[in-house]
């Protein structure tokens, strides 16, 4: 959904905590910053912004991954699982549901097949419906660990953080 750019100032801005338009300037100005810092931080990234994959072409790009990092992915991050392109109406009007849907739990994951199935740590993440400044985060499946665990975080939308609000253990 996103272009290798926007995901580069998404990240490089999450990472040094700038506003994603102000890396944006600085590239437009021929200032390249950020790239070693991404590199330390990131040394085994692996982008993919195609659009409506399905969950076969995910497990190649997962394959293509490890064959160019030299180790297997130990995390993939769907940005809107609601894209994944199906066959099946219902089950893509589900996880479509469920992608819309302010606050997620594990049922809704259920449809998403193979995905929920192969999974060790699935946390549901949502926006605050009354304040946006704030993200909750819940526990739906860890193999091993206690699930159902919710926490609500500060959400900085200018450099798309997320971080422990203050006072919270």
């Amino acid at each position: 959904e996103l272009t290798e750019e926007t995901m580069f100032e998404r990240l490089v801005s999450m990472r040094n905590k700038t506003p994603a338009k102000e890396i944006e300037k600085a590239y437009a100005n021929g200032q390249h910053i950020g790239k070693e810092i991404l590199d330390k931080t990131f040394p085994s990234l692996y982008l993919a912004t195609e659009m409506q994959l399905s969950v076969a072409r995910i497990e190649e790009i997962t394959n293509s991954a490890e064959l160019v990092m030299g180790v297997r992915p130990e995390i993939i991050y769907i940005d809107y699982i609601g894209l994944i392109e199906s066959h099946g109406t219902s089950r893509y009007d589900s996880v479509s549901k469920a992608a819309e849907d302010p606050e997620v739990t594990l049922f809704d994951a259920k449809d998403s097949g193979s995905i929920e199935n192969s999974s060790s740590l699935l946390l549901g993440a949502w926006r605050n419906s009354e304040n946006a400044a704030l993200m909750h985060i819940k526990v739906l499946k860890q193999t091993r660990g206690q699930c159902g665990k919710e926490i609500v975080c500060d959400f900085n939308g200018e450099t798309l953080t997320i971080s422990q609000r203050a006072g919270d253990y």
